[in-house]
C-alpha cells in the first residue's frame, strides 16, 4: 500500500536541500531555480519508481493523505493569518535567521572564519536555511517572510506520512483508515513541549522540518522492508541526507534501522544488498563527509548544555507511553512493523548514547538526549495504534471511527492549550532594519522596540551585527524604557531602529527621520558622532 504523490512532495524537498548544498560546496553561487529543478527531477524519477501495489487502497490512502495535509497546512496558516511570520521570539529563531540572511546576501556557504559573527551557526548543517533561500527567491519575496510557511508545509506533510506508516502497518485490518488517523490524534497526548512548542514557541526550525524527512525515510524504510525495491532503499537514502543536512542528530535512529532491515533480510542476493547498502547509506555518507570535512566543529555540539524541557508526561502522556508500550509488544510478532520497533530501538539507544557523553563532558544537562523525546513522539504513536487496533478489532467496525473521535477531539483539545505567542519579528521594523544596513554605519544604529528578544533579532539577523561582542551580550539587559532613555538623555547611538509608538515627546521632537516604514522609523540625533571604540 503507497502512493507515488507523497514520494514525489518530500522528495522534491529534500533533493531540493541535497542540490543546493551540493552546488554551494563547490564553491560556486547557489542558483536557486537550478536547486528547485533538480529537486522537482529527483521527485519525479523516484515518483515514477515506485511500484504502486493494489490501486484501491493506494487510491483510498491518498485520498486521506491529501485531505489531511490540506487540513493540516490551513490550520497552521490560520494560527499566524495574514502576516505568516514565525511566532515567538526564542534566541534560536534569530541564530536561524541569522544565517537564513547571509545565504540569501551571499549565496555561498559560510566557514568556520565566521564564527565570530555567527557562533555555532558557522558549523550549522544549513539543509533548511537552503530550502528557505530557494522559496524565497522563487517567490520573490525577501527569505525570512517564506520561514513559516516552509515550516508549515514540513509539519502538514509529517502528519500525513505519520499517517501511511500506520497504514501500512495496519494493513489487513477492516479499520485501517480511521485507525491511522488517530497516531495523528494521539501525537497530541504527549507533552505539548515535544509535539508543538518546538515549531510555535522555541524557534526549534531545523529540528521541526528535519522531522519530515526522517519520518519519511522510516516510512520509506518500511516500505523497502515489504517489497524489498531498490527505489525505496534510494527514496530513504535521499531523506537520510536531507535528514543530516538539516538537523544531523535525526540521522543516527534511521541509519541504524537501515542497516539491521539490511542485515536481517537474509534472502537478498550479495548483488542486491550491496546496491540498497549503496542507494540507502551512500546519500548520508557523501553530505557527512563534505560537512564535516569543513566543520568538525559541529561535533562539539552533541555534548553541550541548553534549555530543554523535561519529561513531564501528565495522565494523557501516561496513556499514550502505555499504548506505546502495548503496540511494541504486539508489533514485534507482526513482521510488517520490524523497521518500526528497530527505528524506536534505535533511537532509545542513542539517547543514552548522548545522556553518557553529555556526563562524560561535564554538561548541565544532557542537551541532545533530551532533544531525542521530540523526535520519539512520532514511532510511540505509531505503535500506539497498534495497541488500539488490538483493542477495536473486538467491537463492530463502527467504533474505530468513534475511536478516531474521541482520540482526535481529547488530542486537539490538549492542543488548544498551547497559546501561540505573538511573533518578534516584524515586517515594518526588518525594512526600516534593512534601509539602516545599507544606508548607515549598522553598528551605530541603537533600537527602541519592544522587548530584548526584538532587540536582539534586529541587531543580529537584520543589521547583521557579530554575536561575539560585548554589545550583542549588553541587549540581555535591554528595555524599550533604557534604551529611549538614553536619547533622552544624550548618551544614545546617532541612529536608531524604532517603532514610532515607543518613542517619547523630546525624541520625536529633537531627532530627524530619515526613513518611515509602516510603524516603524529609522533617526538621526543630529551632530552626534559615532564612537570609534564601540565594541560592536
Amino acid at each position: 500500500m503507497t502512493s507515488r504523490l507523497p514520494v514525489a512532495s518530500a522528495a522534491t524537498l529534500a533533493g531540493t536541500i541535497v542540490a543546493a548544498y551540493l552546488m554551494a560546496i563547490t564553491g560556486a553561487a547557489i542558483v536557486p531555480g537550478l536547486a528547485a529543478a533538480i529537486g522537482l527531477l529527483a521527485g519525479l524519477v523516484l515518483q515514477r519508481s515506485i511500484r504502486l501495489g493494489d490501486p484501491r487502497p493506494a487510491a483510498m490512502t491518498v485520498t486521506v493523505w491529501c485531505g489531511l495535509v490540506a487540513a493540516g497546512l490551513v490550520l497552521l496558516m490560520r494560527l499566524t493569518w495574514p502576516a505568516l511570520l514565525p511566532p515567538g521570539g526564542a534566541s534560536d529563531l534569530t541564530h536561524h535567521l541569522m544565517l537564513v540572511d547571509v545565504l540569501e546576501r551571499s549565496r555561498h556557504l559560510v566557514d568556520g572564519a565566521s564564527e565570530a559573527a555567527l557562533g555555532e551557526m558557522a558549523h550549522y548543517t544549513p539543509g533548511l536555511h537552503l530550502l528557505i533561500v530557494v522559496a524565497g527567491a522563487l517567490a520573490g519575496i525577501d527569505a525570512y517572510r517564506v520561514v513559516y510557511p516552509v515550516l508549515a508545509v514540513t509539519v502538514a506533510l509529517k502528519a500525513g506520512v505519520v499517517v501511511l506508516i500506520a497504514a501500512e502497518l495496519l494493513n489487513g485490518s477492516r479499520s485501517r483508515v480511521p485507525i491511522a488517523l488517530a497516531a495523528v490524534g494521539l501525537v497530541l497526548f504527549a507533552p505539548m513541549a515535544y509535539s508543538v512548542d518546538g515549531f510555535l514557541r522555541a524557534g526549534f526550525l531545523a529540528q521541526v522540518a528535519s522531522e519530515l524527512f526522517v519520518v519519511a525515510g522510516w516510512w520509506g524504510l518500511a516500505n523497502w522492508w515489504s517489497s524489498r525495491a531498490p527505489a525505496w532503499m534510494a527514496f530513504t537514502g535521499l531523506m537520510g541526507a536531507a535528514t543530516f543536512l538539516t538537523w544531523p542528530i535525526w540521522v543516527g535512529p534511521l541509519v541504524v534501522a537501515a542497516a539491521v532491515s539490511l542485515l536481517s533480510a537474509r534472502e537478498l542476493s550479495s548483488t542486491a544488498r550491496v546496491r540498497a547498502a549503496v542507494f540507502g547509506f551512500g546519500p548520508v555518507a557523501v553530505v557527512a563527509v563534505l560537512h564535516l570535512s569543513a566543520h568538525a566543529a559541529w561535533l562539539g555540539l552533541a555534548g553541550t548544555s541548553g534549555a530543554v524541557p523535561l519529561l513531564a508526561p501528565g495522565p494523557l502522556g501516561w496513556l499514550f507511553i502505555a499504548l506505546a508500550c502495548a503496540g511494541a509488544v504486539i508489533g514485534w510478532r507482526q513482521p510488517p512493523a520490524r523497521p518500526t520497533l528497530w527505528f524506536a530501538a534505535a533511537l532509545v539507544a542513542q539517547a543514552l548514547a548522548l545522556y553518557a557523553l553529555a556526563r562524560m563532558r561535564g554538561a548541565e544537562t544532557p542537551y541532545m538526549a533530551m532533544k531525542m523525546l521530540y523526535l520519539g513522539v512520532y514511532p510511540a504513536a505509531v505503535l500506539g495504534i497498534l495497541g488500539i487496533d488490538a483493542i477495536a478489532r473486538r467491537f463492530p467496525s463502527g467504533v474505530s471511527w468513534a475511536v478516531l473521535l474521541v482520540v482526535c477531539g481529547i488530542g486537539v483539545g490538549h492542543a488548544r492549550s498551547t497559546v501561540v505567542p505573538p511573533p518578534v519579528v516584524d515586517v515594518s521594523l526588518h525594512d526600516a532594519g534593512k534601509w539602516a544596513r545599507e544606508h548607515l554605519e549598522a553598528r551605530c544604529v541603537d533600537y527602541i522596540v519592544e522587548n530584548a528578544d526584538q532587540a536582539y533579532w534586529l541587531h543580529l539577523a537584520v543589521l547583521g551585527q557579530p554575536r561575539s561582542s560585548p554589545r550583542t551580550a549588553d541587549i540581555d539587559h535591554y528595555t524599550a524604557n533604557r534604551a529611549a532613555g538614553r536619547w533622552v538623555e544624550g548618551g544614545a547611538l546617532p541612529y536608531a531602529v524604532a517603532f514610532r509608538a515607543l518613542l517619547p515627546g523630546e525624541v520625536v521632537r529633537d531627532a530627524k527621520v530619515l526613513k518611515e516604514v509602516g510603524d516603524a522609523v529609522v533617526i538621526e540625533r543630529v551632530g552626534v558622532a559615532c564612537p570609534s571604540a564601540i565594541g560592536d
